[in-house]
């Protein structure tokens, strides 16, 4: 096998990965709440896939 993946683009890789599993146990903190705060439940569900449709959109454009 043929070594296709060099150093930056693995370290680049696993700073993708902490930050994307970072932002998707932020959200679903945020979903469920704390003990004092209360979750905001499905607001956090509709804004990602607001996000995600202006991210289609500007990808297609």
């Amino acid at each position: 096998m043929h070594k296709s993946l060099g150093r930056w683009q693995l370290t680049a890789i696993g700073v993708g990965g902490i930050i994307g599993v970072g932002i998707f146990s932020l959200a679903g903190l945020v979903a469920h709440g704390s003990g004092t705060e209360p979750g905001v439940g499905p607001a956090v569900l509709i804004s990602f896939l607001i996000a995600g449709l202006a991210s289609a959109a500007a990808a297609l454009s």
